[in-house]
């Protein structure tokens, strides 16, 4: 049974299965949906990143979005989340 907790990720329902089983995720615990089209991050407003049509190599894709084309900022998060930003907002409370 689930706990209430859902995830939802891009892509097949076969990826899913396998970032469930490369990543142990608790599918006995949580329900994992597969969201293939992207229907739901563009309804919420999700940045796209860059390219998001062209049918191109996943990497090209990644070094532009990294670059901050068509997802500003992304690299400073990046960034930031490895080494850290102690006067940043938190985003979260404890």
């Amino acid at each position: 049974s689930s706990s209430g907790v859902s995830v939802v990720g891009l892509g097949s329902p076969e990826a899913g299965r396998k970032f469930a089983e490369l990543l142990d995720f608790p599918i006995d615990k949580c329900t994992l949906y597969a969201e293939p089209e992207g229907t739901l991050y563009k309804d919420l407003g999700f940045a796209q990143g860059f390219l998001p049509e062209a049918q191109v190599s996943p990497y090209v894709k990644l070094l532009g979005m990294l670059a901050g084309v068509g997802s500003p900022g992304t690299i400073q998060e990046v960034l930031r989340g490895y080494i850290g930003d102690r006067d940043s907002k938190q985003i979260f409370e404890n």
